[in-house]
Order: structure tokens, then sequence, then C-alpha cells
């Protein structure tokens, strides 16, 4: 699985310290198998990849697991 999001006016090292529901649902799919918080990555109709605040979104599209 491959995922890369970059949020806007952020570096890659204050992500974890920028309020951000992404990274919770991240850890939530990731980590707690939760499929709600999995469709703002996964899918055809993935949340993030129409987040005006993230650029270059580039997600290994493919159904949720």
């Amino acid at each position: 699985m491959k995922k890369v999001l970059k949020i806007i006016g952020i570096v890659h090292n204050e992500v974890l310290y920028t309020p951000n529901g992404y990274v919770t649902a991240w850890f939530m799919w990731r980590l707690q198998s939760d499929q709600d918080a999995a469709r703002a990555f996964a899918g055809d109709d993935a949340e993030i990849l129409n987040n005006s605040l993230y650029q270059d979104q580039k997600l290994e599209l493919r159904p949720i697991d």
C-alpha cells in the first residue's frame, strides 16, 4: 500500500503536532481496522482526494480491506 499526501503549508515533522482528523483516521484504520476511518483514504471516492488543503495526493486506489 502506498499513500503520499502533503498538507499545504506544513512540513513533515509538523504533521503530528497540527490538529488534523486525518492523522487520527489513519491510525484508527491501520491499527484498529476501523472501516469508517478507512474511507478517508481507500476506495475510488477516498475523501482525501477531494480535500483542497492537501496537494500531490497519490493513493493506490483499491477496495477497502
